[in-house]
């Protein structure tokens, strides 16, 4: 905050003149209540720098103004009460708010809070629910729980089998890895039952994975009868005709053995310089024509994951297909950094299933990886939005609900006290710092809503309002949310936003479904382009 608050005085001493004030002080987003509303909550503050200094800890001179002259209830209090009370009053209120189409979609109204992993939270999510009403929430949970990566994740067990569940270490993380496995399974084992054709799909799959299993131990043995070693360079004219030979090899691995895709492979690595031994050509002949991402999107046209995409197409709802897409990028990462080939060597002695399942999928269980959170800010039709106050900047909703206006932060955060002894120069005072942070948080929050902002007041054990939030809303006749008519809010109207970015991905499949592998190509070329134009 210092480079605003002292850019004038900096400007003078170091460069030895003044600056232009152009204040951009009329708000119009809000409603007049809201804007009066947080310039009165920010102004409970004291942020002089010294007791009667007319210096401050932020610009005062900015008096921002509405351009509405709209001066009916648009700031509103619920409760007071416990917080179960509260989340059922407020979840009541929004079913109604999106019922009698005071918002174009569900996604205009938004809560906000200090941190998603609260009791208070849940239990709104929770409440909202109950109503049948659908929540997009980022960082409120671990992705890996939503149905539609553990349904993914799901068929991908029964193609490749589960993990060894170590009995002897069974315990803590590892056993809710465990156990959340087996619910993945679970919700595999419902969509198999419900769609013959995808279950036939995952036995095609399973009958791949055994054949090259398979061909890769005659071909082992093979190379053990005849003397072979792994590491010797492979020749055609010794070789080729007795790998072909070998009994119970399947026509797909002789096939490639015999193909112009190998001598066309050959020679082009003869041609660079680099050996082709015969694990090469083993590893070749011995491996899966897909891999997970493959899987991915052949698992997306099947009925289930169908209707998602039908949901969205229709602006009902979009999250699900936000999860596939996060799946999908997930699933990318894994082919860069690990597997992009499925080779026999890999599934015969159980490497790829522990790196896939206990080294990849358990850290992202582990590190908690959130929900889908687009880089555009465009949050899924149909879903209300539940995000942190910090993830709010610069964003506007129709309707806002501050979920809990509590003591926020009590004391600077540990980095604040770390780094202080190392700084030099006009800072604000160590003791005041979180007072500071925390109104300026909450600033950011008020001035987020447009047409309606609602507050929760929290009472019980473990609840501890705001003094300033507490001190406006003892003022006479504070509007409470039980008194509200919905006649007297506006209509949100839909937003314009750039769908065409959110939806990349879905051409994404259509390039697919002409050709997966060139697909892949021009996916990695258009890479290749922007990191050479720097972009």
């Amino acid at each position: 905050m210092e480079n605003f608050v002292c850019f004038p005085d900096r400007c003078q001493t170091e460069l030895g003149c003044s600056v232009s004030k152009i204040p951009l002080s009329t708000n119009y987003r809000s409603r007049k209540r809201i804007v009066d509303f947080y310039r009165r909550f920010i102004d409970q503050e004291n942020w002089t720098k010294n007791a009667g200094n007319k210096t401050y800890y932020r610009i005062v001179d900015k008096n921002i103004t509405a351009y509405s002259t709209d001066e009916l209830p648009s700031v509103v209090v619920a409760g007071p009460g416990k917080s179960l009370d509260v989340c059922e009053e407020i979840a009541d209120f929004v079913a109604k708010l999106i019922s009698k189409k005071k918002v174009a979609d569900p996604n205009q109204v938004a809560f906000l809070y200090r941190t998603l992993g609260s009791e208070h939270a849940k239990r709104m999510i929770d409440a909202l629910e109950q109503r049948g009403l659908k929540v997009y929430a980022p960082r409120a949970k671990r992705f890996l729980d939503n149905h539609e990566p553990a349904a993914i994740v799901g068929l991908f067990l029964k193609i490749f089998g589960k993990p060894y569940r170590d009995p002897r270490y069974d315990l803590g993380e590892n056993r809710k890895f465990h156990n959340w496995l087996d619910k993945c399974d679970g919700a595999a084992n419902d969509l198999l039952r419900n769609d013959r054709s995808l279950a036939s799909f995952i036995d095609e799959k399973i009958a791949e994975v055994s054949m090259v299993v398979e061909d890769y131990r005659i071909l082992t043995g093979l190379f053990q009868d005849e003397g072979w070693q792994l590491t010797d360079g492979y020749e055609p004219k010794i070789h080729n005709h007795v790998l072909r030979s070998a009994t119970g090899l399947s026509d797909r691995a002789k096939k490639d053995l015999a193909s112009k895709g190998l001598d066309y492979a050959l020679h082009k690595r003869s041609s660079e310089g680099k050996a082709s031994p015969l694990s090469w050509v083993l590893g070749r002949a011995t491996s899966l024509d897909w891999n997970v991402l493959d899987l991915f999107y052949r698992f997306c046209g099947f009925k289930h994951f169908k209707k998602m995409f039908d949901l969205a197409e229709a602006g009902t709802d979009e999250g699900p297909i936000c999860n596939l897409a996060m799946t999908s990028q997930y699933l990318a990462r894994f082919i860069d950094n690990y597997y992009g080939i499925i080779g026999g060597s890999s599934l015969t002695d159980g490497k790829f299933v522990r790196i896939f399942f206990i080294t990849f999928l358990g850290a992202l269980f582990r590190r908690g990886e959130t929900e889908y959170e687009d880089a555009e800010n465009i949050f899924p039709k149909g879903r209300i939005p539940f995000l942190t106050i910090h993830q709010s900047k610069g964003l506007e909703f129709p309707v806002v609900v501050l979920g809990n206006p509590d003591r926020g932060h009590l004391k600077p955060q540990r980095t604040e006290e770390i780094v202080r002894p190392f700084l030099t120069g006009d800072y604000e005072p160590l003791d005041r710092v979180a007072a500071f942070d925390t109104m300026r948080m909450y600033y950011v929050a008020l001035s987020r809503a447009q047409n309606l902002l609602i507050l929760a007041h929290l009472k019980g054990p473990g609840t501890l309002m705001h003094p300033c939030f507490k001190n406006l809303m003892k003022e006479k006749g504070f509007p409470r949310l039980s008194e509200l008519k919905l006649s007297t809010l506006p209509a949100a109207d839909e937003k314009n936003n750039e769908i065409s970015r959110m939806y990349s991905y879905t051409s994404d499949y259509i390039s697919y479904r002409d050709c997966p592998r060139r697909y892949m190509i021009f996916k990695k070329e258009a890479g290749d382009l922007r990191a050479a134009l720097g972009v």
